[in-house]
C-alpha cells in the first residue's frame, strides 16, 4: 500500500447516487423508504416497523445514519442506512421528553433537539458508530412551545423558535464542549400572534427565513455572521384569497439548495407557497401557490434540487412536485402512504458499485480535471460503506 497523488482527467460516479424519500408514519408506527427516480417517480416503498410512534427525523452529513424521535417512548432512535435505504436499528436513547425537531451540528459530533411540550432544548454527543450518548450533555429550559432548533452553517450559533411566546431564543454554541449559552441578545421578540415555528438559514449564512404559524406568514431575517443575531427584515402574509374562511396556519419551510428559492407549507389552505430570493436584498417575491395534500406538516427537497415531496398528515398521502428552473412547482404524482405521515427526509445514498479505473480516470458522473489524493490498495473498488478499503473515511461518494 502506498500514498500518492492521482491526477484524473475525468472523475465521475457510476451510476449516479440514489435518492430516497424517508417518511415517518406516527399512527402506523412505521418508516417507509421510497426510491426517488430521476424522472420524479417513486418506487415501491420499503417498510420498517419502529415499535414506537416516529415523528421528526434528521440524517448525518454522510447520509448513513438516521435519527428519529419516538413520541410514545420519548426517545431518539438511531438507524444505520444501508444499501437500498435498508434501515438497521443501531440504538435508542431515552430522553424523557417528546422531541419536536432534530438537527446535526456541522462537525457531525452533536445532535441538537427541541421539545415543544416541555419547552426545552438539548444537546447529545454522537458516538463514533453514530449512536447517541446515553445522557444529554445539556438539557435546558427555554419557554413553552419550543418548536424547532436551527444552527447556522458555521455551527457557532443556534436558534430556537417558540410559537406561543412569539419569540426566537438565540444561543452561542461551544463546539469543544457541546454546550449552548445565551447570546448577547438572548431573545428576539416578535409581534403578538406571529408564532415563529421553523427557521431555515440561507447557505450564504447572511439571512434566514421563518415560518410564522399564527401569523400565516414568512419572515425574512438578516443574520449577523459575527454576532449570531437575527434582525427582522420583512414579513409577507400567505393568507388565501377571499372568500376562503377556513382555519389555516403555516408549518414547514425550506431554502432550495441553490439558495435561489424559499418554499413554505400552509395547512388548512393546503398549499405550498414558493418564493424567489433577491440576491441583493434577501427579500422574497411570491410565485404561484400550488395545492398540496391536506394538512401538510412536513416536506423535503431532494439534494439535487429537482424535486419537492410533501406529506398530508390528514390525507395520508404524499405529493411529489418537480421544481422548475424558475422555482415554480409542477405536481407529478400523489401516492397513498399511511396514517399520520409526520416527517419527510430525503437522503442521497453513496453508490457502493462506484469504482476507480486506473489509467482511464473514469468513474461515471463527469467532473473534469479532478485531483484525487487517497491511499490505493490492491482492491480498487469501494466497499459497501462507500469507502476505499484500507483508507476508510479518506474517500467516499
Amino acid at each position: 500500500m502506498r500514498s500518492f497523488l492521482l491526477s484524473l482527467a475525468l472523475l465521475s460516479l457510476s451510476p449516479a447516487a440514489e435518492q430516497w424519500a424517508l417518511l415517518s408514519l406516527g399512527k402506523d408506527q412505521e418508516i417507509k423508504a421510497y426510491r426517488l427516480h430521476e424522472d420524479g417517480s417513486l418506487g415501491h416503498p420499503k417498510t420498517i416497523t419502529t415499535g414506537g410512534s416516529p415523528s421528526c427525523m434528521t440524517v448525518s452529513q454522510n447520509h448513513r445514519i438516521l435519527y428519529v424521535a419516538m413520541k410514545k417512548s420519548k426517545s431518539i432512535a438511531t438507524y444505520k442506512i444501508g444499501k437500498g435505504a435498508t434501515l438497521t436499528p443501531l440504538s435508542e436513547t431515552l430522553v424523557g421528553e417528546d422531541a419536536s425537531y432534530l438537527t446535526i451540528h456541522p462537525s457531525g459530533k452533536y445532535l441538537l433537539s427541541s421539545y415543544y411540550q416541555a419547552g426545552k432544548a438539548a444537546v447529545h454527543r454522537i458516538n463514533a458508530d453514530g449512536s447517541l450518548s446515553n445522557m444529554p450533555l445539556q438539557m435546558i429550559e427555554t419557554d413553552e412551545r419550543a418548536h424547532a432548533i436551527s444552527l447556522d452553517p458555521s455551527g457557532q450559533f443556534a436558534f430556537v423558535p417558540h410559537t406561543r411566546p412569539n419569540s426566537i431564543h438565540q444561543f452561542r454554541f461551544d463546539p469543544k464542549k457541546g454546550i449552548l449559552s445565551p447570546n448577547s441578545t438572548p431573545i428576539l421578540q416578535r409581534e403578538e400572534n406571529s408564532g415563529p415555528r421553523h427557521l431555515a438559514i440561507h447557505p450564504s449564512n447572511q439571512h434566514a427565513y421563518g415560518s410564522d404559524e399564527q401569523g400565516r406568514a414568512v419572515t425574512t431575517y438578516r443574520l449577523d455572521q459575527r454576532k449570531g443575531l437575527l434582525k427582522t427584515v420583512e414579513t409577507i402574509l400567505t393568507h388565501p384569497p377571499a372568500p376562503y374562511e377556513g382555519k389555516h396556519s403555516t408549518s414547514d419551510i425550506h431554502v432550495h439548495p441553490s439558495g435561489k428559492f424559499v418554499y413554505l407549507a400552509n395547512r388548512g389552505y393546503n398549499v405550498i407557497a414558493p418564493f424567489t430570493i433577491d440576491p441583493a436584498t434577501s427579500k422574497l417575491t411570491a410565485l404561484t401557490r400550488v395545492p398540496t395534500e391536506e394538512v401538510t406538516r412536513s416536506f423535503g427537497i431532494s439534494p439535487d434540487g429537482k424535486f419537492l415531496i410533501s406529506a398530508g398528515q390528514k390525507s395520508g398521502n404524499i405529493a411529489t412536485f418537480q421544481i422548475e428552473p424558475d422555482g415554480n412547482l409542477t405536481r407529478l404524482s400523489t401516492t397513498p402512504a399511511g396514517k399520520n405521515p409526520w416527517w419527510v427526509q430525503i437522503v442521497e445514498l453513496p453508490d457502493a458499485s462506484a469504482s476507480i479505473e486506473i489509467g482511464q480516470g473514469t468513474m461515471a458522473r463527469e467532473i473534469t480535471s479532478a485531483l484525487l489524493q487517497t491511499r490505493l490498495t490492491e482492491r480498487k473498488h469501494l466497499n459497501e460503506n462507500g469507502d476505499l478499503p484500507g483508507a476508510t473515511g479518506i474517500i467516499s461518494f
